[in-house]
């Protein structure tokens, strides 16, 4: 597993101005449809739809942290698994913006770039 770690930072500018974090954006590795949810700690939660082997990018979060995504998987039997969602370790949140959906020994989960075998 690839041991390197780096600090969000704030680099985008939106249209109002605002310097925030980079735009959230999720890979989904595994061979299934999937949609969840985004959390912020805004309030704001944005919905998401990404299908296999393609990476969703969120609009603009300005200053938001990250508290959560979850994901439900459409298999190909059109039954539906929810994934181990990920939850920000830090009560506040997270700046960080890249994760995966996967699929490995512990089952279908959300896990952050950092956290996964990213080549």
């Amino acid at each position: 597993m690839e041991n390197t770690c780096t600090t969000p930072t704030l680099n985008n500018v939106s249209q109002t101005g605002i310097t925030g974090y980079s735009r959230i954006k999720i890979t989904n590795e595994t061979p299934h449809e999937a949609v969840g949810i985004i959390m912020l700690t805004s309030s704001i939660k944005n919905t998401y739809a990404v299908t296999s082997n393609q990476t969703w990018e969120a609009p603009n979060r300005e200053l938001s942290l990250l508290t959560a995504i979850t994901a439900v998987l459409t298999l190909k039997d059109g039954s539906t698994v929810r994934a181990t969602p990920y939850i920000s370790s830090a009560p506040s949140g997270t700046g960080f913006s890249r994760f995966h959906i996967v699929h490995d020994q512990n089952g279908y989960r959300v896990v952050r770039n950092q956290l996964w075998n990213v080549k």
